[in-house]
């Protein structure tokens, strides 16, 4: 059943069988004519219906998609956030110390073993007599896939340079953002935005204000706590990045100017920015499962996006989260597993200023 038209199929068709019966003053068999050319009305007419709702649904926030939800975004002034490709500073060794300075062009492409290439933004040169030289690269596309390379992983050169034996990265790569599309989180991120921005017309200091225009000015932020002050007129906003991860002082810097523009922030208040402070727990589980199904367990649960990952982001990216065993013991049996025996984590508190952050995951199971 629909939420403005009736659309469930056997209702449609028992009600049209119905009044036809009722028109033409007898039951109608199923073979008879009039009868079958109900049936081929009846889809007819559902289709039409089905189509009818979609349509009043499109109105609706919580329902709206593609075009509709960015007009429903424009009518708050909440526009979809574009993507933003990741950026990283590289290493490039030349074979050996060379007597003349060698370049590095802008624009070299190197490249991750997964294939996420990185160009680098400007020229560098590698001074005469030395081996090195550092750049600053970005991704060639927007999106997360090029986060989290940890410093000093080895790239692939893919632009030919003379005398560059190899390439490795000094920071680890950060700051790339998948566009909000319609099925991302089931448009939780965007559908959010909007509802919050219904609230962000108002320089009042809402906390639901600061969370606004915290994602519209880092897209990667997951969560924002906006905590009771302690002394009047100073705000303090604390956030969590997707994943867990904390934001760079960069990004900081970026939320800063954001939260305390005179059109945001009251006038009179005092706006700080930072990172929830971590608590720290470890994974240690061990289970049972079925001997018949143990690949697909074992990949439901130690897989990527399975259950301990599953786990992982729904504690990590929510400030104020208290560390809950009960969460990560109904997502284990979701995904198969028959007995378990969590060591860790045990219950914990998480104040609205703090994050819990996994540590050490240990995962064993044993088939039966």
């Amino acid at each position: 059943m629909g939420i403005f038209l009736e659309t469930d199929a056997q209702t449609i068709y028992d009600d049209v069988i119905t009044k036809l019966q009722e028109g033409c003053g007898e039951v109608l068999p199923e073979g008879d004519e009039r009868r079958i050319f109900a049936d081929a009305m009846t889809a007819y007419l559902l289709a039409v219906l089905t189509d009818c709702e979609d349509v009043a649904k499109q109105k609706m926030l919580a329902y709206a998609r593609g075009e509709a939800l960015d007009a429903i975004g424009e009518m708050y002034g909440c526009e979809r956030t574009a993507g933003s490709p990741a950026t990283v500073t590289l290493e490039f060794t030349l074979d050996e110390a060379r007597p003349q300075v060698t370049y590095i062009p802008a624009g070299t492409v190197a490249a991750t073993p997964t294939g996420v290439q990185f160009s680098t933004d400007a020229q560098v040169a590698v001074p005469a007599g030395e081996t090195t030289a550092t750049a600053s690269a970005t991704a060639d596309w927007e999106g997360t896939d090029g986060n989290g390379l940890v410093a000093g992983s080895t790239f692939i050169m893919l632009s030919s340079v003379a005398h560059v034996a190899s390439v490795t990265n000094t920071t680890t790569s950060s700051g790339g953002v998948d566009a909000e599309e319609d099925d991302e989180d089931g448009n939780a991120r965007y559908r959010a935005r909007i509802r919050l921005a219904q609230q962000a017309v108002s320089t009042c200091g809402t906390r639901a204000a600061y969370e606004y225009y915290a994602k519209l000015a880092v897209p990667s932020i997951a969560d924002v706590s906006v905590p009771e002050p302690a002394t009047a007129n100073r705000v303090a906003v604390y956030v969590v990045g997707e994943g867990g991860t904390q934001l760079t002082s960069a990004e900081l810097a970026t939320l800063l100017a954001a939260v305390s523009a005179d059109d945001v922030r009251p006038l009179g208040d005092v706006v700080s920015v930072h990172n929830a402070t971590r608590v720290g727990y470890d994974i240690t589980v061990s289970y049972t499962c079925d001997a018949q199904d143990e690949a697909a367990v074992v990949e439901a649960i130690e897989g990527a996006n399975g259950a301990i990952e599953a786990y992982e982001e729904w504690q990590d990216e929510t400030i104020g989260r208290d560390i809950a065993p009960q969460k990560l013991m109904a997502l284990l049996f979701a995904a198969g597993a028959e007995t378990i025996n969590v060591t860790s984590p045990v219950a914990g508190s998480v104040s609205e200023t703090q994050v819990a952050k996994a540590g050490t995951v240990t995962v064993t199971h044993q088939a039966v």
